[in-house]
C-alpha cells in the first residue's frame, strides 16, 4: 500500500461554516494532519485570492498546488489519498446497518416541495 503524500494540506474556511466543520471533523476523525487558514465570512478573502481562485464559497482545501472546492470532492480526494490504515483509521460502517445508514446520510436531500394550500370548507352562515 502506498504511503500518503507528504504535501501540505491547508483548509480555508470560517468558523461558522457547516461545510467547513464537516471537513474539519473528517480530518480530525481520520487523524490527517492539516493546517487551517480562517477566512472572513464575507468577501473579500485575500488569502483565497492569493491561490489564484475566484471561487466565492467556503471551504476550500489545498493539497500541495491542487485546490479542491466542493465538500464532497474534498472528502473523496482525502479518502483516495489516505486509505484506512492504523495511522489514518477509516470511519465507514462495518455492518450492513452502518453501511445503509452511511449511504442514507450521504445521499442528496430531496428538493424542497412547494407547500400545498389547504382548501377551506365553506362556512355556514348560521341562517336556516
Amino acid at each position: 500500500m502506498a504511503s500518503p503524500p507528504n504535501l501540505p494540506i491547508v483548509l480555508y474556511h470560517y468558523d461558522l461554516s457547516p461545510y467547513g466543520k464537516r471537513v474539519v471533523w473528517y480530518l480530525h476523525l481520520r487523524k490527517i494532519p492539516y493546517s487551517q487558514c480562517i477566512q472572513p465570512r464575507i468577501m473579500p478573502r485575500p488569502d483565497v485570492s492569493l491561490l489564484g481562485v475566484s471561487y466565492r464559497r467556503i471551504p476550500l482545501l489545498s493539497i500541495g498546488r491542487d485546490v479542491y472546492l466542493d465538500t464532497r470532492l474534498i472528502l473523496q480526494k482525502l479518502d483516495a489519498l489516505y486509505p484506512p490504515s492504523a495511522a489514518h483509521p477509516g470511519i465507514s460502517g462495518t455492518s450492513p446497518e452502518h453501511a445503509a445508514l452511511e449511504h442514507l446520510l450521504s445521499a442528496r436531500p430531496p428538493s424542497p416541495r412547494t407547500p400545498r394550500s389547504c382548501a377551506t370548507a365553506p362556512r355556514s352562515t348560521g341562517s336556516t
